[in-house]
């Protein structure tokens, strides 16, 4: 729904998934958690933005496992929500943290101008900041018009990745940790909440769209699901259970 030309062509020229779900709880601590580290919660153990509980010792930032395959590579971590960085990234030989989503973009340019990394995670939040205070809607003004602003920040550090040495191959990938459900925020367990969209694109990532399987089914007294099937109820509340059930 919003106007997004820069990531829109990062997805045509890319891998693009608009079908992607994170788990429950959705919210920036273990989604950020899960989407670095490439565990889910049961293994990361982090369930809130307290971290407490955080097995980063056992199933570290991805940082840590590119270091452990090449200790030479250069890593940066550029982030608005500082958590980020002092509490899940390992091994970055730089770390970066801004109050502002502009101060984020501008160092990443200015990193990718004058220095010389290999890897760089930037972390944007003002879209989420746009739908806590006026809803997860692609019919809200303010959200969109957010993620359009996020968009146009991009275009420089795109711009600046293409203007870098010719014999270097870079892949740029985009993501979020967690949707939202309108005017209800996010945090639980809707769908709305979970889905999430990736985006990879570089040289050699021939362009394709990834969609998930979908069946309807009709009340039964069971349903029986292929290995990595899952169904989808319009009503979920039937089937709150409790968390010891």
């Amino acid at each position: 729904a919003a106007n997004c030309p820069n990531m829109d062509a990062l997805a045509a020229s890319g891998i693009a998934s608009f079908e992607g779900n994170t788990h429950p709880p959705t919210i920036s601590g273990p989604g950020w958690s899960s989407m670095l580290t490439g565990v889910w919660e049961q293994k990361h153990k982090v369930v809130d933005n307290s971290f407490t509980g955080a097995q980063y010792a056992t199933w570290p930032h991805f940082f840590a496992r590119l270091t452990s395959a090449d200790p030479t590579i250069s890593l940066h971590s550029i982030a608005h929500w500082a958590p980020i960085n002092t509490q899940i990234t390992t091994q970055a030989d730089q770390e970066l943290t801004f109050t502002t989503d502009q101060a984020v973009a501008d160092a990443a340019v200015d990193l990718l101008q004058n220095g010389d990394p290999d890897v760089v995670f930037l972390h944007f939040d003002d879209v989420d900041h746009a739908g806590h205070s006026y809803g997860y809607s692609p019919t809200t003004a303010q959200y969109r018009a957010a993620i359009e602003l996020v968009d146009q920040r991009i275009g420089p550090i795109l711009q600046a990745v293409a203007q870098r040495p010719a014999n270097e191959r870079w892949m740029i990938m985009a993501s979020t940790d967690h949707g939202g459900d309108g005017p209800n925020g996010h945090g639980g367990i809707s769908f709305n909440e979970q889905r999430i969209f990736t985006i990879v694109s570089g040289d050699g990532i021939a362009p394709s769209v990834r969609t998930a399987d979908r069946d309807t089914l009709t009340a039964a007294t069971c349903v029986s699901f292929g290995a990595g099937r899952h169904t989808r109820v319009t009503d979920a509340t039937p089937y709150q259970f409790g968390s010891t059930q």
